[in-house]
């Protein structure tokens, strides 16, 4: 018998270079032989770029953080509580921070803008649910 058998995938590669070398999530459809050799039948392409799915992520990010921060307010607006308007601001500062975030790992920094990026949307998601946790002990 051959140096594989059949079901043994230990010899699948995602390709030469690095799996997101390309920022790409890279597949292959392939098929394995009588002898356990991998087979391709189609073409490597990408299947989801992670450039668009952080975008698509921090739009969604964006959405419901306002929606909820709004709700928030609107809620502090119709009772005047104190910890309402703090736990608006808070969810507020925690969505500003994603979408901070990721304009400065798309647009500032040059090579180090990732890394920039996540330092952004750290310290506001770090300074946002501060204030969210002030706004439940609050009287």
């Amino acid at each position: 018998m051959a140096s594989g058998t059949e079901g043994d995938v230990s010899g699948i590669t995602l390709g030469a270079a690095p799996l997101f070398a390309s920022a790409s999530l890279l597949i292959s459809v392939g098929t394995l032989s009588s002898v356990g050799t991998l087979l391709s039948v189609g073409t490597f392409a990408p299947l989801v770029h992670a450039g668009t799915a952080i975008a698509v992520t921090k739009l969604g990010t964006l959405v419901l953080g306002g929606l909820i921060s709004y709700l928030g307010w609107r809620a502090y607006s119709r009772t005047g509580a104190a910890p309402l308007r703090a736990l608006a601001v808070g969810f507020a500062i925690v969505t500003v921070g994603a979408a901070v975030g990721g304009v400065v790992d798309q647009f500032l920094f040059g090579s180090q803008s990732t890394l920039w990026g996540v330092l952004v949307s750290s310290v506001l998601t770090l300074v946002g649910f501060g204030v969210i946790t002030y706004s439940l002990y609050m009287e």
